[in-house]
């Protein structure tokens, strides 16, 4: 079972963007658990007017992840990877529906686990790659 959520927040101006994206992925497989989220800081350029077309690439900034099994957790907060977007945008006064495509590419590193008193790393690393469709709402002004 695994369920995924992203949420995005930009703030465009002069065509240029900063925003956020959050990721949170719930996995279970066999008999361990998998528990991981992170941020990624986004950079975009919007083409267009009435009609839009924002491209952009996001890089992750923070995280965290843990992997449970029945003997021990294992947690990490070493995160890294990135991903790009492309989104279109049509305006209807000062709301815009988007539409867009986001494809990561993410890997959590160093799991370790102090169940025991002694530290304990994991031996290997953790990766989560993947796409996902877009809807949105925007306010133009």
């Amino acid at each position: 079972t695994t369920t995924v959520s992203n949420t995005s927040t930009s703030l465009i101006w002069n065509s240029w963007g900063i925003g956020q994206s959050v990721l949170k992925y719930k996995s279970s497989k066999s008999s361990n658990s998998y528990d991981l989220s992170n941020t990624a800081t986004d950079l975009s350029y919007t083409f267009g007017d009435e009609w839009t077309l924002t491209l952009g690439l996001g890089i992750i900034t923070d995280g965290k992840g843990s992997i449970t099994s029945s003997l021990k957790e294992y947690t990490t907060s070493k995160v890294s990877g990135g991903g790009y977007f492309g989104i279109a945008g049509l305006e209807f006064g000062i709301l815009e529906v988007l539409g867009g495509y986001r494809k990561d590419s993410i890997e959590y590193k160093e799991f370790q686990s102090d169940a025991t008193g002694k530290t304990a790393t994991l031996g290997s690393n953790y990766q989560i790659s993947g796409s996902q469709w877009m809807l949105g709402l925007g306010l133009s002004f």
